[in-house]
């Protein structure tokens, strides 16, 4: 190129000898163009700020028209630009919509003189695909006590880097932020409010390709199950539990045994009838609240509530009832159980429900009356330190003692031949505690007759200037 010749064409005529003559003419070639160029990357990811295309000519470049023309792999043009005059550099948006297979273009420089002479120069650009990041939750919305497991679904050809996170990441626990199927556990929600949790995938391919993909879990929030109950009780008793739980919308009671009765088992505050404690050591229930939300999510609180058994309140005493006034020594055999001391309980003694003495044990003189029983109720109350309390009470009977009485019915100084029958009699006025008689007829001689039987005797003084004692002897053979 940028060359020339001379061209000469010399004629003769040979024959005639005619002079001879000469033409000339001058060819020149013109100096070739130049295209060259540069990319800024020979391959890039799909949708990156590499993927735009600057090219660049070289110096080697000549001055003239600048045609870029890009072709896609199967040579359909893209893109065309000129030509121009003197346009050095260009960009262009190169782009891969598929998922697993590159796509490589090929950009191209035609640079012309104006004299129809052309140079080109081509690169081809690679561009490679973006992955796609796909996955399925298997429960997008669970409890806080639930595990959810994540499938990867994503889509490439080339090996794949995971990256996995999830905000707010404070109160959520992936179990390998690299694998590529994972299971995420949270922390207990008792906020009262579902969280949303926004989970993302990031996946890069072994050229450095990179796409993302997020997803939502919602975790609702569990109730907190709160209750107050007794800690202790005597049983025989109905108690009420105290519901304070949060965010409940149902509720279920529980016990550990059948002895308790529950008013409703659903109900929010039901009340509990417990059992007597008829053994000599306490029982421990459970009782058991789980409390559940509209969404399933449930939170159980058990305490558990001590029943003490009854004491045995009971005395012993040597007679339960005897004539006159006496007096009656009570000795306490009362048994708190649970081996305690029987000197850690209280007591009150009570006559006929009048309070007489705390003491242990109690003796008490207990009045008659004439001519009838009359009866006491003695009543021992105990309670334990536990506060459970027991009673016994028992009847004491004062009979009366039997009273002698002789009414005088005629003159007791007469002649002889005095028959005593006529002139006393026993009195029946004071007779209820009477059940046997006897008189006794003792004469001047000291000579003692008996008679038994309410009617005196048939008993005659024969003998003038005489005098007898007449004694009259009653007793309670009954009631001794």
């Amino acid at each position: 190129d940028n060359d020339s010749i001379i061209v000469e064409l010399i004629v003769s005529d040979l024959v005639n000898g005619c002079q001879t003559d000469i033409d000339s003419v001058v060819i020149r070639t013109i100096e070739d163009p130049v295209a060259d160029f540069t990319v800024s990357v020979d391959s890039a990811c799909h949708n990156t700020a590499e993927a735009i295309i600057q090219v660049d000519t070289t110096s080697l470049s000549t001055e003239g028209e600048y045609t870029w023309i890009v072709t896609n792999e199967i040579g359909t043009v893209i893109y065309q630009q000129g030509p121009t005059l003197n346009l050095v550099s260009e960009s262009f948006v190169l782009t891969n919509t598929s998922n697993t297979e590159d796509s490589t273009y090929t950009i191209k420089l035609i640079v012309g003189d104006g004299n129809d002479c052309t140079h080109e120069d081509s690169l081809d650009v690679v561009i490679h695909p973006l992955p796609f990041a796909d996955f399925v939750i298997d429960n997008s919305a669970v409890c806080p006590e639930a595990t959810v497991s994540i499938d990867d679904e994503s889509i490439s050809n080339d090996s794949l880097s995971y990256i996995w996170s999830i905000t707010p990441n404070a109160s959520a626990f992936i179990n390998d932020i690299n694998s590529e199927d994972i299971s995420i556990t949270f922390a207990d929600n008792i906020s009262g409010n579902t969280i949303d949790y926004a989970l993302t995938l990031s996946l890069i391919t072994e050229h450095g390709c990179q796409n993302n993909t997020s997803d939502n879990i919602s975790v609702f929030t569990n109730p907190i199950a709160l209750f107050d109950i007794l800690e202790e009780s005597c049983g025989d008793t109905t108690i009420s539990a105290i519901n304070s739980s949060s965010f409940a919308d149902s509720w279920l009671w529980q016990v550990s045994s059948s002895t308790i009765t529950i008013s409703d088992p659903t109900a929010e505050s039901p009340t509990f009838d417990l059992p007597v404690n008829t053994s000599s050591e306490d029982s421990t229930y459970l009782i058991t609240l789980t409390v559940t939300t509209a969404n399933g999510c449930d939170s159980t609180m058990t305490d558990s509530i001590v029943i003490h058994p009854l004491p045995e309140v009971v005395y012993s005493t040597p007679l339960l009832d005897s004539c006159g006034v006496f007096e009656v020594n009570f000795t306490n055999d009362s048994d708190p159980f649970n081996g305690e001391d029987p000197n850690s309980m209280t007591f009150s003694w009570f006559v006929n429900n009048d309070s007489i003495t705390d003491s242990f044990n109690f003796t008490y003189p207990f009045d008659a009356i004439i001519g009838d029983s009359i009866n006491y109720l003695v009543t021992l109350e105990g309670q334990t330190i536990h506060g459970c309390r027991g009673d016994y009470d028992t009847t004491i009977t004062v009979h009366p003692d039997p009273i002698a009485l002789i009414d005088t019915l005629g003159n007791l100084l007469d002649c002889d031949g005095l028959q005593i029958q006529g002139l006393i009699a026993a009195n029946t006025t004071t007779s209820i505690a009477n059940t046997f008689y006897q008189w006794s007829v003792t004469d001047s001689d000291e000579n003692t007759l008996l008679f038994d039987g309410i009617t005196p005797p048939d008993y005659i003084i024969e003998s003038d200037n005489d005098s007898i004692i007449v004694e009259l002897i009653v007793s309670d053979l009954v009631n001794g």
